[in-house]
C-alpha cells in the first residue's frame, strides 16, 4: 500500500514537472538586442581610423556577440570577431567589439556592418548598417578568368576589359562564336558591348548539352552593358554576335552569387517616366545637380537620364556604372553628339550638326518617354561651358517642340506629341527653388541624396584627377532651380520639383 502511495506521488510529480517545464517554454521572454549608435558610420575615408561610439543592449543576459563586416564587392568579410563573456552582460560597448583600425584596412566601396548575439543558444540580430568607404572600389568578384573560352581572337581582351570601339572582340565572320564553359555553378553573364548590336544571340546550355534559355537582341536594343541570368544548370553559353560593328568590350562571368553593387542590372526606360534629366556629358549629372537624382529615384520617382555628348565608350562605362549606384533603374539614352571645345551655343549647334538635328534628337526621347518634369544645365552652363549652355537652350525649345505636332513630324507619327509639365534650369534665377539634398533617407540606409552622389562619381576615376568639391557656394552649386516651363502653375511651396503634379 505504501509503495503504491510512493509510486502515485512520483507520477504526479513527474506530471507536474513536464507541466511546469512546458509552461516555463511558453512563457519564456523573448530574447531583443539593439546596438545604439551615437553616430552610425555612413560615409568612411579610407585610410582613416574609426571609433565606434555606442553600445549593444539586450533584454536577457549574453552568452556572447558576434560582428562582421562584409564586402559587398568582394562578396566577402573583411573583418570578424566574436566575444564570449564568462559572465554574462546585458550591455556591451561597441568600441571593445570592432577596433578603430579595423576601418583603417577597409579597401573602398560599399560595406555592411552586421552585430549578432547569443543568449542562452537563442541569437538574435542586433543591427546591419551599410556603409562606404569613399575611394574607387575594385571591380566586383567574378569567375571570369577561371573560365574556359573558346573562340577566335584574344580572351584576354575580354577578361581585361578595354572600353573602346576600336579595341574590342568583334567577329571574324557571321558564323564566329564564343563558347564559354563554367568550371563551376555561374549565377550570371555581363557582357558590356562596344555598341549596343543590332542582332546577337546567348544560348544557354546543360551538360547535355541542351538549350534551355536563349537570349537575343530584339526590337531597339540599347544596351551598352547588360545581364544575362543563367542557373544552377547551366554548364555553357555561346554567344554569336550577327552585328561586326558592335563588338564586345568585356565579358564578366559572376559565380554563385551576382554582386548587389556595381554590376548594373538595367530596364528599358519605359514609354512614361516622371523624371528627365538631362546632361550635357557623362558625370554632369552628378557634380552639376548633386542629389537630383538619388533624391527622386529614392523617393520612388522613375527617372530617366539623357546623356548630350558621346564622351568615350570608356566614359559610358562610368555613367553606367555612377547612375546605377544613384538608384537609377532604366538605361540611360546616349544621343551621341560630338564632345569638343566650342566657342560659342550657335559653334556648339554646329558642331552638333546643325539646330534642327540637336533638337530633333531631343524632341524624340521625351516624346519617346513621356517625362512629367524635365531637368537641365543653366542657361548660362554654371561656369560657362558651351556645350551646357546649348544642352539650356535646345531642352526648353525641344519641350515645346515636343507639345507641337507639327514639329518634327517624324518622332510625331512614332510617338504622337507630348506636352512636359514642368522644366527647370539650374540655376538661381526669377523665383527660383532651393533643394536640400542633404536629408537622410531610408532608401540609401540613412545616406543623403548628396552622399549618394558623391558616392557614385567615385565611379568616375578617369575624372577624379581634377579633385572636384562637393560644396555648397563653390562653382558646382547644386541648389537652385529655375522653373522655366510650366503648365501647371508656379511654384509656391518650393523644394519640390513635383509640386502641383498629383501622384
Amino acid at each position: 500500500m505504501k509503495c503504491n502511495l510512493i509510486l502515485k506521488m512520483l507520477l504526479i510529480s513527474c506530471l507536474c514537472l513536464v507541466l511546469f517545464s512546458a509552461l516555463s517554454e511558453d512563457t519564456q521572454e523573448e530574447f531583443s538586442v539593439k546596438a545604439v549608435f551615437h553616430e552610425k558610420p555612413l560615409m568612411l575615408k579610407q585610410f582613416e581610423p574609426y571609433a565606434l561610439d555606442g553600445y549593444i543592449s539586450s533584454n536577457l543576459p549574453m552568452s556572447s556577440v558576434h560582428c562582421v563586416i562584409y564586402d559587398e564587392i568582394g562578396l566577402k568579410n573583411d573583418y570578424e570577431k566574436t566575444v564570449g563573456f564568462a559572465d554574462p552582460a546585458l550591455e556591451y560597448p561597441l568600441q571593445k567589439l570592432i577596433d578603430r583600425y579595423a576601418f583603417y584596412h577597409l579597401s573602398p566601396g560599399e560595406k555592411t556592418l552586421i552585430i549578432t548575439c547569443e543568449s542562452a543558444g537563442m541569437i538574435q540580430e542586433a543591427c546591419r548598417v551599410r556603409f562606404t568607404v569613399m575611394g574607387v572600389p575594385d571591380e566586383p568578384s567574378h569567375i571570369t578568368s577561371a573560365c574556359k573560352f573558346t573562340m577566335s581572337g584574344n580572351k584576354h581582351l575580354l577578361v581585361q576589359g578595354n572600353y573602346s570601339s576600336k579595341s574590342c572582340w568583334k567577329p571574324a565572320s557571321k558564323d564566329d562564336m564564343i563558347l564559354i564553359t563554367f568550371p563551376q555553378t555561374a549565377s550570371s553573364i555581363r557582357i558590356d558591348w562596344a555598341n549596343p548590336p543590332h542582332a546577337f544571340l546567348i544560348e544557354c546550355m546543360n551538360e547535355q548539352g541542351d538549350i534551355v534559355k536563349t537570349y537575343d537582341a530584339g526590337e531597339e536594343y540599347v544596351f551598352y552593358t547588360d545581364l544575362f541570368e543563367l542557373g544552377e544548370d547551366i554548364k555553357e553559353a555561346k554567344i554569336t554576335l550577327s552585328d561586326p560593328d558592335a563588338g564586345i568590350c568585356a565579358i564578366r562571368v559572376y559565380g554563385e552569387i551576382t554582386p548587389r553593387v556595381d554590376v548594373p542590372d538595367f530596364l528599358p526606360m519605359p514609354e512614361k517616366i516622371d523624371l528627365m534629366v538631362v546632361s550635357a556629358h557623362q558625370d554632369d549629372e552628378l557634380l552639376m545637380f548633386g542629389g537630383a537624382v538619388p533624391y527622386y529615384t529614392g523617393s520612388g520617382k522613375d527617372v530617366g537620364i539623357v546623356y548630350m555628348t558621346n564622351c568615350t565608350r570608356s566614359r559610358y562605362q562610368e555613367a553606367l556604372n555612377g547612375i546605377w549606384m544613384t538608384g537609377v533603374t532604366y538605361h540611360p539614352v546616349f544621343l551621341g553628339l560630338a564632345d569638343g571645345h566650342t566657342n560659342s551655343v550657335p559653334l556648339t549647334y554646329e558642331y552638333w550638326n546643325g539646330k534642327e538635328n540637336t533638337l530633333s534628337l531631343i524632341v524624340e526621347a521625351i516624346r519617346k518617354h513621356k517625362p512629367d518634369v524635365i531637368m537641365t544645365h543653366g542657361e548660362q552652363g554654371e561656369y560657362g561651358h558651351n556645350q551646357h549652355k546649348t544642352t539650356s537652350d535646345a531642352v526648353i525649345l525641344a519641350v515645346q517642340a515636343a507639345a507641337d505636332p507639327k514639329q518634327f513630324p517624324e518622332s510625331y507619327e512614332k510617338y504622337g506629341a507630348w506636352q512636359v509639365k514642368k522644366a527647370y534650369r539650374h540655376e538661381k534665377g526669377e523665383g527660383h527653388i532651393i533643394m536640400d539634398w542633404n536629408v537622410p533617407m531610408e532608401a540609401f540606409d540613412g545616406r543623403t541624396p548628396q552622399q549618394i552622389s558623391e558616392i557614385a562619381y567615385f565611379r568616375h576615376p578617369s575624372q577624379l584627377y581634377r579633385n572636384v568639391k562637393f560644396t555648397l557656394g563653390a562653382i558646382y552649386d547644386y541648389y537652385g532651380y529655375t522653373l522655366i516651363e510650366s503648365t501647371v502653375g508656379p511654384d509656391v511651396i518650393g523644394g519640390d520639383f513635383f509640386e502641383n503634379i498629383a501622384p
